[in-house]
C-alpha cells in the first residue's frame, strides 16, 4: 500500500483510496491525540490545575471517540496500527529500554542547562557590541525594560515571527537575517526544541529498544563512532549541541578525552549567524570538551558545491581529510529552499566516504521522499527516526505526529 499513497487518487482503485483516507485520518488522530497529551503534560508541570482539569476532560472525551472510530477501521488492516499507537504509552516496557529513556531524558535535562550558560553569554556578547556602536547589530534593551509597551522578549517574538513565517514559505531574504532582534527571537523559540529533537530521533536506535522493532545495528554503531559533524545550515548550532550531548550519554568516550574532533558550522548568512555561534563555540562546545575544534564557513545550498562561491566549504570538507567528515545534518533546510537543494546535496553526496551519514529533520516529509526519490537505494540506505519508525505504511504519508526525521548511511 506504501507505494500506492504517492500516486494521484485518480490512479487508485476504490479499495486503495479507501485505505488511503484511512491512514490519513488515522494520522490526524494520531496528532490530535500527542497535543491533547502534550498540552496535559505541560498543564501538570506549571501546577495549573483549572488547565489540567479541562485538558483531562478533553483528553477522556478524545479517548472515548476513538473506541468509535477504531470500529471504522476494522475492514481496512489498520487496527494494528492503531492498537501499537494507543498502547505503546500504557505498556510495561522491559529494562533496557527504560534505561535508556532515563539517558534521553537526563541528555534533554542537560540541554537546558547548557543553553541558558549559552545564551547569558550571547546576551552579554551582544550587549557588548551593542554599547561599542557596532553596526552590525541594533540597540537592544535588556529582558527587564520595555520596548513600545511590550517585554523585550515579547519584540523578540514577534520579530522572530516574521522571519519564521517566511522561512516555512520559502521567502527569506539576507536582509531579514541583519535584525539580531529577530534573531535573539529565533534563538529563544527553536534551540532548545532543535538540539532535544536530534537526540529524541537518535535515541530510538538504542539496541535496548529493540522491544519495539529490530532495526540495523550499523546505524547505531556508526552514530556512537562520529568524530567529525557538519551542520549545513546551522543558523545558531542547535543541531550539534545536540549531537555532542547524545554522544556524551550514549558514546563510551572516556571523560578526559574530547567527544568530536572538529565541528564545520555552514550557512549561507555565516555572517549574521556566527557572533551567535561564538559564544557557544568558545564558551560551552570546546572548554567542556565537546568539541576540539570549529570552523564556521559561508556554504549556499541553492549552488552545487563545486561552484566558486562554495569552494572555502569544499575546501574546508574534503581536502583536510578524504571523504569529508562522518555526519552531516541538515535541519528544516531543505524545506525552506523548496528542491533547489538537489544539486548541493548531490555533489555532498557524491563525495562523501562510504558509511558516512546524513541526518534530516523536516516540518514534512515531502522534501524526504524527493531526496529519497532523487538519490535512490543504489547511493543511500535509509531509516525514518520519527512517528513512522515502526509503521511501514505510514512512512509514505507526507505528515508525521512531530518533524518528520530521515537518517540516511552512505553505501
Amino acid at each position: 500500500m506504501s507505494s500506492n499513497i504517492l500516486r494521484p487518487n485518480h490512479e487508485l482503485t476504490d479499495r486503495e483510496l479507501s485505505e488511503k483516507r484511512g491512514l490519513k485520518r488515522l494520522l490526524k488522530r494520531q496528532m490530535r491525540r500527542r497535543k491533547l497529551e502534550v498540552r496535559l503534560n505541560q498543564a501538570i508541570m506549571r501546577k495549573d490545575a483549572v488547565t489540567e482539569q479541562f485538558s483531562r476532560v478533553e483528553l477522556d472525551q478524545f479517548l472515548r471517540e476513538e473506541e468509535n472510530e477504531l470500529f471504522k477501521t476494522q475492514s481496512m488492516n489498520l487496527v494494528a496500527l492503531e492498537n501499537d499507537y494507543n498502547t505503546s504509552s500504557s505498556t510495561i516496557l522491559p529494562k533496557e529500554h527504560r534505561e535508556s529513556e532515563a539517558e534521553q531524558a537526563k541528555a534533554q535535562y542537560d540541554i537546558e542547562e547548557l543553553y541558558q550558560t549559552y545564551y547569558d553569554l550571547l546576551e552579554k556578547q551582544l550587549e557588548s557590541k551593542q554599547n561599542g556602536n557596532s553596526e552590525h547589530y541594533e540597540k537592544t534593551p535588556k529582558a527587564c525594560d520595555t520596548t513600545n509597551g511590550t517585554l523585550i522578549k515579547d519584540h523578540q517574538k514577534a520579530e522572530a515571527r516574521v522571519l519564521l513565517i517566511n522561512m516555512t514559505k520559502g521567502t527569506q531574504t539576507v536582509d531579514m537575517f541583519e535584525n539580531s532582534t529577530a534573531l535573539m527571537g529565533y534563538v529563544r523559540q527553536k534551540f532548545q526544541e532543535r538540539a532535544c529533537l536530534a537526540i529524541s530521533s537518535l535515541c530510538k536506535l538504542d539496541p535496548r529498544r529493540a522491544d519495539l522493532g529490530q532495526q540495523p545495528p550499523q546505524f547505531w554503531n556508526l552514530l556512537l563512532a562520529c568524530r567529525s559533524i557538519c551542520s549545513i545550515g546551522c543558523g545558531p548550532g542547535c543541531d550539534v549541541l545536540g549531537l555532542v550531548k547524545f554522544l556524551q550519554c550514549f558514546a563510551a568516550t572516556p571523560k578526559d578525552e574530547t567527544l568530536v574532533d572538529r565541528v564545520i558550522f555552514l550557512d549561507w548568512t555565516m555572517d549574521k549567524w556566527e557572533p551567535f555561534l561564538r559564544p557557544l563555540i568558545d564558551g560551552v562546545l570546546i572548554p567542556q570538551k565537546y568539541v576540539a575544534s570549529a570552523d564556521c564557513v559561508f556554504g549556499d545550498v541553492l549552488r552545487p558545491l563545486s561552484e566558486d562561491c562554495n569552494q572555502t566549504a569544499k575546501d574546508l570538507l574534503f581536502l583536510q581529510e578524504e571523504g569529508g567528515v562522518d555526519l552531516y545534518v541538515t535541519s528544516y533546510l531543505l524545506t525552506e529552499t523548496r528542491g533547489k537543494w538537489h544539486d548541493f546535496y548531490r555533489d555532498i553526496i557524491d563525495m562523501a566516504k562510504p558509511g558516512a551519514l546524513f541526518l534530516f529533520a523536516e516540518p514534512k516529509a515531502w522534501q524526504l521522499h524527493s531526496l529519497m526519490e532523487q538519490h535512490g537505494s543504489t547511493k543511500m540506505e535509509y531509516v525514518w527516526l520519527d512517528s513512522s519508525m515502526y509503521s511501514p505504511m505510514m512512512q509514505a504519508l507526507e505528515g508525521r505526529v512531530g518533524p518528520a526525521v530521515l537518517l540516511c548511511r552512505k553505501l
